[in-house]
């Protein structure tokens, strides 16, 4: 007969919880068992990336964005299927993309090139419909300059009153260089660090996304969430493969 210790009541409730799509052994140990140890292993869990990766759509556009260097504007979109953008919405060539609610995420990395250096990435995300619409990457561009492709991009994704997508970066690193080219512009809607943990999530005076070890899990779980309820849609099959590179 099993032990007390390795049996388990399972309530109609937590079952139907735990066989909805996308639902994980990490997620079920977190959310529902208190269960540290039982979510170990792969942040992401490989079944439900996989699931997600059937459903990954090619770019309606790849191509190369042509920016005013003085103010900081996208003057041109030249098509190249070795461009580093990206595109999941059509492109105007007067208007630009689609007005919207946009929010543009920045990972930066040192953009010295080589096997060894990792990639500098711009996520551009719908906030109204929680959909990936485009995604900016290089190998070997520095961080001041990748700033100002932000910024540029920021400009090009206008709301529908015309105010620039709200720009996210991280700060510490290559961040710091990034950062400083921002603040040494005009360009001033960009997030500004808060204290998690804290009731009302105080901004602090320091702009950028603080990557610390807390405020990194606090982000992942809470993209892990988005893409188990289907509350995020990323279309990009490398940005997916990747999760896979996490470890909990």
């Amino acid at each position: 007969s099993l032990s007390k210790s390795s049996t388990k009541l399972w309530s109609p409730w937590l079952v139907s919880r735990c066989l909805r799509p996308r639902m994980t052994p990490r997620a079920v140990a977190q959310e529902y068992e208190q269960d540290p140890t039982g979510s170990s292993g792969l942040f992401f869990h490989e079944p439900m990336i996989a699931d997600l990766i059937k459903h990954a759509r090619p770019p309606l556009i790849t191509g190369i964005v042509n920016i005013d260097a003085e103010k900081l504007t996208v003057i041109g979109f030249l098509h190249n299927m070795a461009g580093s953008l990206k595109l999941w919405v059509p492109v105007d060539k007067r208007s630009g993309p689609p007005r919207g609610n946009y929010v543009i995420g920045c990972d930066v990395a040192t953009g010295v090139g080589g096997d060894m250096s990792s990639n500098s990435v711009a996520s551009i995300v719908n906030r109204d419909s929680g959909t990936k619409v485009g995604e900016w990457v290089s190998q070997t561009t520095s961080p001041a300059d990748y700033a100002e492709v932000a910024i540029a991009l920021c400009k090009w994704f206008q709301s529908s009153t015309g105010m620039p997508a709200y720009l996210i970066f991280e700060n510490g690193g290559p961040g710091d260089s990034f950062r400083a080219r921002v603040l040494d512009t005009t360009f001033t809607n960009f997030y500004w660090s808060r204290i998690h943990g804290s009731a009302n999530k105080k901004r602090t005076k320091k702009p950028g996304f603080n990557m610390a070890k807390k405020s990194k899990r606090v982000l992942l779980d809470k993209y892990h969430w988005a893409l188990t309820e289907g509350l995020f849609d990323n279309p990009s099959e490398l940005a997916l493969r990747e999760t896979l590179h996490y470890v909990y």
